[in-house]
């Protein structure tokens, strides 16, 4: 009687363990996620903060210069497209690096999935639940074409 008194506690000992590691690891990950977020946020200032900078400088540059008649109509323009294309080159390099922390994230979050070994199971199930739909061509066919087995 007094083992299974002793067990019942050991296993509810475990029981309470499990769930404190799975609430430590939900914290854990919602903090990373909100470390994503900020980094994000002080890279899209720092860059928005030098383009700030750069404008600044030009605006300065123009200020100082002494007022003479405007150039020719095609001189404007062409600073004009100039002006466009580096503000779109600096919008490209910046969703660069946003796809790049992206994949770099996934990647992470899968390796940690995989190594949850109670989500083996599940991921498995899923995994073959997937390939059974490609095979049937079941209502959610269309969508599988964009996961990978």
């Amino acid at each position: 009687m007094r083992l299974n008194l002793q067990l019942r506690r050991l296993e509810e000992e475990l029981t309470a363990s499990r769930r404190n590691e799975q609430q430590s690891a939900e914290r854990l990950l919602d903090a990373e996620h909100q470390i994503l977020e900020l980094r994000f946020d002080r890279e899209q200032g720092q860059h928005r903060s030098s383009r700030l900078e750069t404008r600044i400088l030009e605006l300065e540059l123009a200020e100082q210069e002494p007022r003479r008649a405007e150039g020719p109509p095609a001189a404007m323009a062409s600073k004009l497209q100039s002006r466009k294309e580096r503000n779109l080159e600096n919008v490209i390099e910046g969703l660069g690096r946003v796809i790049h922390q992206q994949k770099g994230d996934l990647q992470r979050l899968r390796v940690e999935l995989e190594r949850r070994p109670e989500r083996k199971g599940e991921m498995e199930k899923l995994r073959r639940r997937v390939t059974w739909r490609r095979e049937v061509g079941g209502p959610a066919a269309w969508w599988t074409s964009f996961v990978k087995p």
